[in-house]
């Protein structure tokens, strides 16, 4: 993918800025889920989800950080 986005043009540090972006983006629907989960199973789905992207979201701005 980066190779991919770079020879379209895209500078290194915009596609850490589009991946942290996106991470938080899909963060935020997740925490949505959890807030409109209709019952036990969706609420568990959603909160499983919220954590792993918060996960994915901490390493992608550990990453970038220690890039520059």
């Amino acid at each position: 993918f980066i190779k991919a986005a770079q020879s379209a043009g895209f500078s290194l540090e915009e596609i850490k800025r589009w991946a942290l972006r996106r991470a938080e983006q899909l963060f935020s629907i997740y925490l949505d889920e959890v807030d409109s989960a209709v019952d036990q199973l969706r609420l568990e789905l959603a909160q499983q989800l919220a954590a792993r992207s918060i996960t994915r979201l901490a390493d992608l701005r550990a990453i970038a950080s220690a890039c520059g």
